[in-house]
Formats: C-alpha cells, structure tokens, sequence
C-alpha cells in the first residue's frame, strides 16, 4: 500500500480551558504530510478563526460532545486516527480505535495504552507503558510550522544590547492568567529590561490590568503582542523566554531560544527533564509562589552571565534538527502498511 488514498482524522482538543497545543502540534503534523495523504480534522472545543490549513480535504470539524466524534469518523472512514488530546471518554474512545490504527501525539493522554503507535518528543516516558509502538527522543519533537532556527549573527546582535529583553508566553489561552502573575513577578527585576508579553489566540482577560502592571518599575519596558503565525518572527528580538511548557519549550531549542520554563504541575517535569539535563533549559520549578518569587534573582544572575545565554543558542540548535514531523509520519505509514 502506497501513500496514495490513506485517509487520516486527527482529533484533538482546543480551546482556552485547555489551551491550544494540541491543534498547533496536529497543524504542524498536517502541514508536513505527503500531498498523497487525506487529511481530515476534528476539533473538540471552540471555533475559532487562527487555523486555516489548504492540506485539509474537508473543513475543519467543531465540536462539544466527545460521541460526537464517532458519526464523523464512521463517515469519514480513515484508515489512520490520531489522538492529540488527555482525556476521552472510555465507550467514545472504544468506539472509534476499534479496528483502526491509532496513533497518540500527547504524553498525557488517558488510553495511550490502547493505541498503534505512540509518539513522545523526549526520551522520557509519563510512566512505564505497555501496548503501543513507542517512539520516543528529541528525533521525533514535533517543532510548530510558524518555528525556524534564529540565525547566530541575528541573536549575537540582540545579545549586544544593554536592555534585557525577556519574552513571556503562557499559553494561547492562559486560562489562570498566569501571564500577569508572571509580569507582576518580574516589576521586581533590578535591572533595565524590555518585556515582550505574548497573548495568545485565546487570551481573554483585561489588557488594561496587564496596562497597569506595565508601569509598576519605570526601569522595564513592557511591550504587549497579540500574535498567531508571527509568534516566533517577533521572539527574535528577544534574550531569552519565560514558557509554562508544553510545546513551546522544545520549539525554543529548535529555534535557540533560551527558555526558562514553568509547568502547571511537578508531575509534567519529565517533559522538561532531557533539557535541563542537556543545559539549554532553565527549570526554577513549577508555577507558584516560590518559583515567582525566583524569578528576578535568576534573571539577574542570567543577565550577569550572557555567555551562557550565547552557548545555550548554540548547544540547542544541535539537538533538535526539525524533521521530527517527517519522522512521525514515515512511523506511521509503515505501520499502517504493516497492518493490512
């Protein structure tokens, strides 16, 4: 069986309870298919404007209730489905893994046992998995179609300014608000510094306090983007980037950006282990008091010593080579062949 006629239904969660990384990663997938391939996708949240993909053989698919999935795979009738999201109800999973080849892309999904094939972008696992083909390591980091490499001499040139320049990205939907928890911390920095304040898709909270929060040091600089595609064009101007995780932390090697990352949860460091351990990650804990509370004097200490920031941008351009999408594919069509 050649590429020719696969059908594959990506089916993944989106919205701003639970953010939008899971599309993004689907997106970055779907845009690096073959042009054999019919791709086809169902988003379980909210509409949305932000995605728009011309690989995609019918429109994108929105809805509420986890059954209803199960009529449009039945429609459908993909030979592959691919499961980007954490949690799914049991009968509606049963229903549409039965006799098909699945696939999973996140590392927190419920049934990842119960899948083909499973796919990890750290050598790393959530816990001891048994079931699925495992592919897992830096090789298969999925990168987002939106990240390219920053060019040494473009960083060089951003490292040579006085000012600071911190990114601050916390999701597309930062449904918590940490993002102004984060700019509230850092009113505390000593030091003159630009901070980029990056609102996602599904930001919905006041500009106007994050306006106030703005003026609280007159030594800092805010500056507030509202972005999609461009996220990663207007992150060069940046040193270094405060992420919550996710995806977003193994773009920043991709791209040789360093990143200092909060997870939601102590239980989510695995995701973030491979990278601290390699040095191109910072890692001051997981979003709360404490780590907050760290963040001026660990951004003081980096300002002291941009060296290190200059050997992270170089060391994490070795790691991660952008071609995990094509890897995962090439995984997926052999299984797919290999289980007719």
């Amino acid at each position: 069986m050649n590429e020719n006629g696969i059908k594959v239904l990506f089916l993944c969660r989106a919205s701003t309870k639970d953010g939008f990384g899971h599309l993004f990663r689907c997106y970055s997938l779907i845009e690096v298919a073959s042009e054999a391939v019919e791709l086809h996708l169902i988003v379980l949240g909210t509409p949305n404007q932000f995605f728009t993909s011309h690989r995609l053989s019918s429109p994108v698919q929105v809805i509420t209730r986890d059954e209803d999935s199960i009529a449009i795979a039945d429609e459908i009738r993909p030979d592959v489905l691919v499961f980007d999201l954490n949690e799914l109800k049991a009968e509606v999973f049963s229903a549409l893994a039965k006799d098909r080849f699945t696939v999973c892309l996140s590392p927190l999904f419920e049934h990842i046992s119960k899948v083909s094939q499973f796919f990890h972008r750290t050598a790393y696992l959530p816990e001891e998995i048994t079931g699925p083909q495992i592919y897992s390591g830096l090789d298969y980091a999925i990168t987002s179609y939106n990240c390219t490499p920053i060019p040494d001499s473009v960083y060089q040139e951003h490292l040579n300014e006085p000012q600071l320049s911190v990114g601050i990205s916390m999701g597309g939907g930062d449904a918590p608000n940490n993002t102004l928890e984060v700019l509230k911390s850092l009113s505390r920095f000593p030091d003159e510094a630009v901070f980029w304040v990056f609102l996602g898709v599904g930001y919905s909270h006041s500009y106007d306090l994050l306006v106030e929060e703005s003026y609280a040091n007159p030594r800092h600089e805010v500056v507030l983007v509202k972005t999609n595609k461009s996220m990663w064009r207007v992150l060069r101007n940046c040193h270094i980037v405060i992420f919550s995780g996710g995806m977003n932390s193994y773009d920043a090697v991709y791209a040789g950006m360093p990143a200092i990352s909060l997870p939601l949860s102590s239980d989510r460091f695995f995701l973030l282990k491979e990278l601290v351990e390699h040095d191109i990650a910072f890692y001051p804990g997981v979003l709360g008091l404490k780590a907050l509370k760290m963040l001026p004097s660990l951004l003081a200490d980096i300002n002291k010593n941009r060296d290190r920031l200059w050997k992270m941008h170089t060391d994490s351009q070795t790691l991660i080579d952008g071609r995990g999408g094509h890897r995962v594919w090439q995984r997926i069509l052999e299984g797919i062949r290999g289980n007719l």
